[in-house]
């Protein structure tokens, strides 16, 4: 469970840095 937290996580952090990215590459 602690592993699959982990990837939980891991993906989580994946999509709020592809949102903050195109946020910054439309500015």
């Amino acid at each position: 469970m602690g592993s699959f937290s982990i990837w939980h996580w891991l993906i989580v952090l994946l999509i709020v840095v592809m949102v903050f990215g195109t946020k910054k590459l439309r500015n």
